[in-house]
């Protein structure tokens, strides 16, 4: 079967003489390290059973009826699958808006946090045949399955399907009316028990209950990078390998809680050192060019058995190779791991080994008030977090924190408390975020409870850039002025004044789309602004050739 895969970005560039629109963007994702794995995972099962799949990248200028009138015509297919976090699930609307009224006889299935944490909402709107609730892996193939067989959907596990009263079968060739008038005249050759059935009135709507949650991971492809390839701008920039999926924490402002209920069995798993070690080599045979990977994992703290045996791995195969590659990973700090001082020196010297240059980790608040009956964070002191840098900076090993602010019940004493906690660790960066409330997280419900968020929903434009609550101990203002003055106040005295001054610049340009976009269509075509940022990098900034910002990555 032909298939359309689709991803959604909120990055765009514009053309400096069409500024707030380009009707040529083509490369929306900056490098492989923003490379989705659920979407990823999704289209390479579906590639490894003999499925022709293409992938489209949209953003908030592409001419989406252009665009999918071309691919619908072209590719001709018969499943347009899609992914959407809560943010961007008015874009993917479009989308599905925009494919059924080129051909209202495509199945649309959509996947993603969103259909997982807010199904109802999902499976609402009009132009979305299916979802799928949790992981894809396997449904997205019985869905293709059913669909190339019988032309319909049924009896799929983690999928809600909308059947139409009046039912045509989608079977290649001709279209062959099938007389439906109710669910039950439809055959369920694989219908769970636990399938439940609603009328919606136009259609009915059948709930299959969620499978376990894949153990196997090394049963599954390897992701099929080559398709992204046309989307990125530098593909042969720093890669991401997925290490492991899940997380044991159960963190208010993130959806692993939500997620880790979604099925049975096991939630935080690992593939084996062998086959991510199998991927790594594939990858840098691949993309020669590169030298730094990026091990994606919630924490890999979560299993530090096996952390040491990846990293005694991936020593040993840095020795076969001419050039050694560097990774980083993350890693959540608790106070169990840092008592044990042997324990995480240890750990620093096995990083030291496989050349794990810096990991990311999470500070997020350095109130321990708001850290403990807010954000439901691992438990860790400030002394804690401030000493495990420190002898990070002794082993060499870099560090990049996680930082949030704007939180339900934050206040600017507690944001203080971050500032000088953060400044204290002295970390090579930081992934500076201003909490967005995402549906179906702990936090979000405390968010609505609060009356924080209005009745038509949160402002998901520009998320994470812009403040989204208006608190009574920290206004949205407030939020907005020391989100700018984070870097002057946390990077003073350890960073060179330009480049605290470029991350000012770039903090207050980030929330207007228009005016980030034109920067970032300097930075990605102009040679001679390419040029001026490595001499600012080099001579002014005071950062090694060698150093390489880290990228934020989306965790869902």
């Amino acid at each position: 079967m032909n298939i359309i895969c689709v991803y959604s970005v909120d990055t765009y560039t514009t053309a400096p003489w069409t500024m707030s629109n380009d009707p040529t963007v083509e490369k929306p994702l900056f490098s492989p390290t923003e490379i989705p794995f659920g979407l990823s995972a999704i289209s390479s099962v579906l590639n490894a059973e003999g499925h022709d799949v293409q992938l489209v990248v949209v953003n908030p200028s592409t001419p989406l009826e252009e665009l999918f009138r071309d691919q619908i015509e072209k590719h001709k297919p018969g499943l347009v699958a899609l992914t959407a976090v809560s943010s961007q699930f008015p874009k993917i609307k479009e989308v599905t808006d925009v494919v059924k009224g080129i051909d209202s006889e495509l199945f649309v299935f959509l996947g993603g946090s969103h259909a997982t944490l807010a199904p109802d909402d999902a499976i609402a709107h009009e132009t979305v045949d299916a979802i799928c609730i949790g992981e894809g892996d396997h449904a997205v193939l019985e869905v293709a399955r059913q669909l190339g067989d019988q032309g319909w959907v049924s009896g799929v596990p983690n999928v809600w399907v909308k059947h139409p009263k009046a039912l045509e079968s989608r079977t290649t060739g001709a279209r062959q009316a099938t007389e439906v008038t109710a669910i039950s005249d439809l055959p369920h050759p694989d219908c769970q028990t636990g399938t439940t059935v609603e009328d919606k009135g136009a259609f009915e709507l059948e709930r299959n209950p969620n499978g376990p949650f894949i153990e196997d991971l090394d049963s599954l492809p390897h992701v099929d990078r080559e398709m992204w390839e046309p989307w990125i701008a530098n593909p042969n920039e720093e890669v991401s390998i997925i290490v492991g999926r899940g997380c044991p924490f159960k963190c208010t402002y993130c959806a692993n809680h939500a997620l880790a209920k979604i099925s049975d069995g096991t939630f935080v798993r690992f593939r084996s050192p062998e086959d991510i070690i199998s991927e790594i080599d594939s990858v840098s045979c691949q993309y020669p060019e590169v030298d730094r990977m990026y091990l994606e994992v919630e924490t890999m703290g979560a299993d530090i058995t096996l952390a040491h045996d990846l990293f005694a791995k991936l020593a040993i195969y840095n020795t076969s190779r001419e050039n050694p590659l560097r990774y980083w990973m993350n890693l959540a700090v608790h106070s169990s791991f840092m008592k044990n001082e042997e324990k995480v020196r240890a750990f620093f010297t096995a990083c030291a080994k496989a050349n794990v240059s810096s990991l990311n980790i999470g500070l997020e608040s350095g109130s321990e008030r708001v850290r403990k009956e807010i954000l439901r964070r691992p438990r860790y002191s400030n002394k804690e977090i401030i000493e495990f840098s420190r002898i990070a900076r002794e082993h060499g090993v870099g560090i990049t924190l996680y930082v949030l602010m704007g939180l339900p019940g934050e206040t600017h004493a507690d944001y203080k408390d971050t500032v000088r906690v953060a400044r204290e660790m002295k970390p090579d960066n930081v992934f500076l975020s201003i909490f967005a409330p995402y549906p179906g997280t702990d936090l979000y419900e405390t968010s609505v409870e609060m009356g924080l968020i209005p009745d038509d929903g949160p402002d998901v434009i520009s998320e994470r850039f812009k403040a989204t609550l208006d608190l009574p101990g920290f206004s949205r203002r407030r939020v907005r002025f020391e989100n700018v003055l984070f870097w002057f106040k946390v990077f003073r005295g350890n960073w060179s004044f330009p480049r605290i001054v470029a991350h000012t610049v770039k903090a207050f340009i980030r929330p207007y789309r228009p005016v980030w976009a034109f920067y970032t269509y300097l930075s990605r075509t102009s040679a001679f602004v390419g040029r001026l940022k490595r001499w600012y990098r080099v001579k002014v900034a005071g950062i090694s050739p060698s150093y390489v910002e880290p990228t934020k990555v989306n965790q869902i």
